[in-house]
């Protein structure tokens, strides 16, 4: 059972930190693709578009807490 629980939580961890190694890419282009559908017309993109550095800044919190 513990042999179990070791493997999920490292599983978990490593997986945390490969999504905040990833997480800044992925949501400076989805930030971008959102300020482009804003800039069509597209009201909500707006609202995705700020809350992206949101996203990012709590990612990095919980990662850094969790895996430091």
């Amino acid at each position: 059972m513990n042999m179990l629980k070791n493997f999920i939580v490292e599983s978990g961890i490593e997986i945390l930190e490969t999504v905040s190694i990833a997480s800044r890419e992925i949501l400076i282009i989805i930030g971008m693709v959102a300020l482009i559908l804003y800039l069509f017309g597209y009201k909500k993109g707006k609202d995705i578009a700020f809350i992206c550095p949101a996203i990012y800044y709590i990612i990095q919190i919980l990662a850094k807490a969790i895996c430091h």
